[in-house]
């Protein structure tokens, strides 16, 4: 009897040990993929920074330096983003009416890629402005000083964890009135 008794002893063990592994596989892959992040929508409503007051102690809106309307790559993505000239150095990439598919590890990029290019040259050949705030609504995100407006062909949601892109909008650049 004692050795069934062991066998059943030791199968007991091995299934305990196997559960557990299974557990521990589940949850990494909970933690890497995060198919609940795709579930959970973060709204954000930000009003447009306010600029350096004018010459008569008003503020203005900005100049508008650039814009376009986003387009899906990986996930379906909407809305206008527009790089804003504040005045002071200060520009900001602005995102309105903006929607996209919540993910993990999600920022915000501008690159000199164009929107309608290989998604891969994004990661390459842009600067991140920082985590996407929201997948939902209006932000604004500056750029470092010092950056360029002029060189950024486009604005990018970038899955980091993954390295892809959920969306893209072209810069157009904005003709300054007068020229």
């Amino acid at each position: 009897m004692s050795l069934i008794s062991k066998q059943i002893r030791e199968h007991r063990q091995r299934t305990i040990a196997i559960v557990v592994a299974g557990l521990v596989a589940a949850g990494l892959g909970l933690y890497w993929f995060s198919p609940q992040s795709a579930l959970i929508n973060r709204s954000v409503n930000e009003p447009l920074p306010s600029t350096q007051a004018g010459a008569g102690g008003g503020s203005t809106t900005g100049v508008v330096l650039a814009e376009g309307s986003f387009a899906g790559i990986e996930h379906e993505t909407s809305g206008k983003a527009s790089l804003i000239d504040l005045g002071g150095g200060r520009v900001f990439l602005r995102l309105e009416g903006f929607k996209t598919l919540n993910g993990p590890d999600l920022r915000v990029r501008l690159s000199t890629a164009p929107a309608g290019g290989d998604p891969a040259s994004f990661d390459a050949s842009s600067i991140n402005l920082g985590g996407l705030k929201g997948n939902i609504g209006d932000q604004n995100y500056e750029l470092p000083a010092g950056a360029d407006p002029s060189r950024f062909a486009s604005a990018v949601i970038w899955c980091r964890r993954f390295s892809t892109a959920f969306g893209a909008a072209p810069l157009t650049q904005i003709p300054a009135p007068g020229r």
